[in-house]
């Protein structure tokens, strides 16, 4: 009897759904398809008409892997290993393979007049569940701390910490949730916010 109620248990255990955390320990590269788009909440607290929407669209696929996405009227081209997800600094750099893991780098670029250089930890600290209006998600929480500092060649004039925060779902192919804050006083005090709001992948 205890034998039977063990392979009824284990028949059982094997048809019963589990969690993406069970499942997916790393989101490789997505496959991209022309059409594929996402539209995005977007709530910068740091201006007076803080909130407005934004959709990414792709419209072409290379056969490397990269492919090019029309943001607000923009073509922007992605190399393969972007998979569509883009940082605003050069400096963050977001790759696939996503897994749980830390890793730390250093950058530097010129822009606005000034040498600038980054001190970069990149973590994926969790997999999470996660609720924006598009949905409910299992996404990788991916934490970007960037210290940075600005030079003129006659000693730092600026200097500051990113904190870039981004939720992956591979279910959506994308992000349904970022945070950004800039502590520094190149850009001003403040939070920015974008959510997923709907999407159509193939």
């Amino acid at each position: 009897m205890k034998a039977l109620i063990a392979v009824i248990t284990l028949a059982f255990a094997a048809i019963m759904p589990v969690s993406a955390q069970d499942l997916v320990q790393q989101a490789d590269l997505p496959d991209r398809h022309v059409g594929d788009t996402w539209e995005y909440s977007y709530l910068d607290t740091r201006r007076s008409n803080p909130s407005s929407l934004f959709s990414v669209t792709v419209i072409d696929v290379v056969a490397t892997g990269g492919f090019t996405a029309d943001i607000g009227g923009q073509k922007v081209p992605f190399g393969k290993d972007k998979g569509g997800v883009t940082t605003a600094a050069k400096s963050l750099d977001f790759t696939f393979p996503i897994k749980i893991g830390k890793e730390s780098y250093k950058a530097s670029d010129d822009a606005q007049g000034l040498h600038w250089d980054f001190n970069v930890t990149r973590e994926v600290v969790a997999i999470e569940k996660i609720e924006v209006p598009a949905g409910t998600f299992d996404a990788f929480k991916v934490v970007f701390v960037n210290k940075y500092t600005g030079s003129a060649g006659f000693g730092a004039i600026s200097s500051g910490t990113i904190t870039d925060i981004w939720w992956y779902a591979p279910a959506v192919k994308n992000f349904v949730k970022r945070t950004f804050s800039d502590d520094g006083d190149r850009a001003g005090s403040g939070l920015i916010v974008r959510e997923l709001m709907k999407y159509r992948i193939q």
